[in-house]
């Protein structure tokens, strides 16, 4: 429901993250309750991958799991914020 309130009222496309779903510019995807979401560089394309791992500082999902794997994954091609 989240994610499809963001859809209606926004410019992008935003939907509820699936394991294999790939990045892609002008689109969100929102983690899915009670799981953590992570990146993956593969050679077809950078996709995510739900994991159901124990909470993070008490959170799933948690923000810390998803900025650990982009570092990981993109390090210093990780994008900034302006």
């Amino acid at each position: 429901m989240f994610a499809r309130r963001l859809d209606d009222c926004s410019s992008i496309n935003v939907v509820e993250a699936r394991s294999g779903d790939f990045l892609a510019p002008g689109r969100a995807l929102i983690c899915p309750g009670n799981r953590h979401l992570k990146v993956r560089r593969l050679p077809q394309g950078d996709i995510v991958v739900l994991v159901d791992q124990a909470p993070v500082n008490g959170h799933r999902p948690s923000v810390d799991v998803l900025f650990h794997s982009v570092a990981k994954e993109f390090g210093s091609e990780a994008p900034r914020s302006s």
